[in-house]
């Protein structure tokens, strides 16, 4: 599967910049698709959680304590995010520092952990793919930060094999 890696400007701000993955057979990102899919059965759930994203791009920043960490494989930086009141929703990205975040897809959570959900270990496992193929590219200077550290510069494709797609 190839992605492209695109900046969520609706989300991004002066304190972190979000991006996310669209698929290069479509035309809507990963975590657009979750917002829809959830939005008719978790309507306020699903407003939460986006506005809890804005605030962190506009004001708090990724702090650790607004995110699940360590939701991956040691080191991959995979974290969930979910809505704050109920925790129902969870989203899974990757997390750069306190400054660039890195959405993809997730859905309900009402089971102990992810793998015992379908949707939820594909979203899972999707971001952890990702994460591998990016600290390739970020290791052969493919894909670089600004001197800032709040934007990526580079080449913000995503190339999985077969083995590597969740």
């Amino acid at each position: 599967m190839n992605y492209r890696i695109v900046k969520y400007v609706q989300l991004s701000g002066r304190r972190a910049t979000v991006y996310t993955l669209v698929r290069t057979d479509g035309n809507a990102s990963l975590f657009d698709t979750f917002l829809q899919e959830c939005a008719a059965q978790y309507p306020n759930e699903t407003a939460n959680l986006v506005a809890k994203l804005r605030a962190m791009g506009q004001q708090a920043g990724l702090r650790k304590d607004l995110f699940r960490m360590d939701e991956g494989l040691p080191g991959d930086l995979v974290v969930a995010v979910s809505d704050d009141v109920t925790a129902t929703l969870r989203a899974y990205g990757i997390r750069y520092g306190n400054s660039i975040l890195l959405l993809g897809a997730g859905g309900p959570k009402f089971v102990r952990a992810w793998q015992e959900d379908p949707k939820l270990k594909q979203a899972a496992e999707e971001m952890i793919a990702v994460s591998k193929a990016m600290k390739e590219k970020v290791q052969n200077r493919e894909i670089a930060w600004t001197p800032d550290e709040m934007e990526w510069t580079g080449d913000l494709t995503i190339e999985l094999d077969d083995e590597q797609d969740a």
